[in-house]
């Protein structure tokens, strides 16, 4: 939980609001660059890719995706909309196969 917050800052401050094509300027070229291969594993910048998708497809307006985090078995990425950077959706995503299951992050279940 320590970690959370430094890093939900550091991601308030990286997401703009002009476009949820947006991102920050060094992660498009590497994720453009990324093809997911399942065969092989999910690599930390394959679930970030694959979270960057998801994001574009189902996504509002506004917000970006957080690097993911290793949880042992999968990797967590969560969505972050508007300006403030408000957790939205967690995606879990299996590192042995990429099955990802979609939740709503915790911060919106509190409101």
């Amino acid at each position: 939980m320590k970690h959370q917050i430094p890093s939900l800052f550091l991601a308030a401050l990286l997401c703009g609001c002009a476009s949820n094509k947006q991102v920050s300027s060094d992660r498009p070229q590497a994720t453009e660059m990324i093809a997911v291969n399942a065969e092989d594993g999910i690599s930390k910048y394959e679930a970030y890719s694959i979270g960057l998708r998801h994001f574009s497809t189902y996504g509002i307006a506004c917000g970006c995706v957080a690097f993911p985090e290793d949880k042992g078995d999968y990797w967590s990425v969560v969505t972050l909309v508007g300006v403030g950077a408000v957790p939205r959706e967690e995606l879990s995503i299996r590192k042995s196969d990429g099955m990802t299951e979609i939740r709503i992050a915790k911060s919106e279940i509190q409101k």
